[in-house]
């Protein structure tokens, strides 16, 4: 099949990367794949992985005005039809508007990815079908008035085989006695993704439990250095390793023995399916699509948000059970490769295309 993804905008965020993904797993299957989105500093990386993007620069919603739009809609339909295109998959519902009034006969098949971003009203009376990346998503799409009939869920599987392959030798023997257990959080610094409580369950542990720990956070933002004082206020600035944003997680995972992550929502999550596929149990909590990720009580445990008590029990079993954090691990990777692999994902892709 011929398909387009579209969307408005390439920031380097979740949803760039979720088109790249799709892109991968269409092109691993045989698909041609064309790109369109208003411009963005992702664009060089799909370029450079092979990928023809077309930029309109009038398809950016802050460019969002009747003449522009007119002229977005144009330029969508020459690329329909130069492009002979037969499948279109939008990634906001913005993009999915422009690409629908440019195929007013729905020649092509229409299909709009939904991350959840509290925008989901403006699905309600799109045409074609809607993927959610989680049942969570769905369930606040039919809220929001989408027919339910319209929604099919589509998991965020964007696991390269990289994800996948051996670790690496360790350098130091992994039953080292006196070797701390290490807790690691991957996320950007936004004030929501949980540093604030990650940090202080970690002091407990230390100070209350008189656990051997350390914590690795991997990710950089807007409330970094706020986390460096609150680390170093809790007397565990020895214990805390601040890597920034790193290009590769693989091998800061390789050397963890617990994922932790305290976010106030998650659509999905698709660090903890990373973690997961590591080998890694995961400590998280019972919010958005998190549990259709994290089969709690059998590849990690999922705890209230809310109760910090909660959080220092779960954390301190995992810290203290070797045995249990194998298990968990070994059941994690199994459930990674079956559902979050992009090989699944081309395969989900590809059957609900041809619906």
């Amino acid at each position: 099949m011929r398909v387009l993804l579209i969307r408005s905008d390439m920031k380097l965020a979740g949803p760039a990367k979720l088109m790249h993904a799709y892109a991968t797993a269409l092109r691993e299957r045989g698909h041609e794949i064309v790109v369109v989105s208003g411009g963005g500093a992702y664009v060089p990386t799909l370029v450079a992985d092979g990928f023809r993007h077309h930029e309109i620069p009038d398809l950016q919603v802050q460019a969002r005005r009747p003449l522009s739009m007119l002229a977005t809609v144009a330029a969508i339909r020459r690329l329909l039809r130069r492009h002979r295109i037969e499948v279109v998959n939008s990634f906001n519902a913005h993009a999915g508007w422009m690409a629908a009034f440019a195929d007013p006969f729905n020649r092509c098949r229409h299909f709009n990815t939904v991350l959840g971003t509290g925008k989901e009203r403006a699905n309600r009376l799109l045409p074609g079908r809607i993927f959610a990346v989680s049942e969570s998503v769905r369930g606040r799409l039919i809220e929001a008035g989408v027919a339910s009939a319209k929604i099919s869920v589509v998991h965020n599987a964007t696991l390269e085989p990289r994800f996948f392959a051996p670790p690496a030798p360790a350098s130091a023997p992994a039953d080292q006695a006196d070797r701390p257990v290490r807790l690691i959080s991957v996320a950007m610094f936004t004030g929501q993704k949980g540093h604030e409580l990650v940090l202080p369950l970690v002091a407990a542990l230390c100070h209350d439990r008189g656990r051997n720990v350390e914590l690795t956070l991997v990710g950089d933002g807007v409330t970094r250095r706020q986390c460096e004082q609150q680390a170093r206020d809790l007397g565990i600035a020895d214990r805390v390793t601040f890597t920034g944003a790193l290009p590769d997680v693989v091998p800061h995972l390789d050397g963890a023995d617990i994922f932790v992550h305290l976010p106030e929502f998650e659509t999905f999550g698709i660090v903890l399916a990373e973690a997961m596929a590591r080998g890694l149990p995961v400590l998280s909590v019972k919010v958005g699509g998190i549990p259709e990720v994290v089969e709690d009580g059998r590849t990690g445990l999922l705890v209230d948000r809310s109760d910090p008590a909660d959080q220092l029990d779960a954390a301190d079993r995992l810290v203290g059970d070797k045995a249990l954090r194998l298990s968990f691990g070994t059941r994690g990777r199994d459930r990674a490769r079956a559902l979050f692999s992009l090989e699944r994902l081309g395969e989900t892709l590809d059957r609900l295309y041809r619906i």
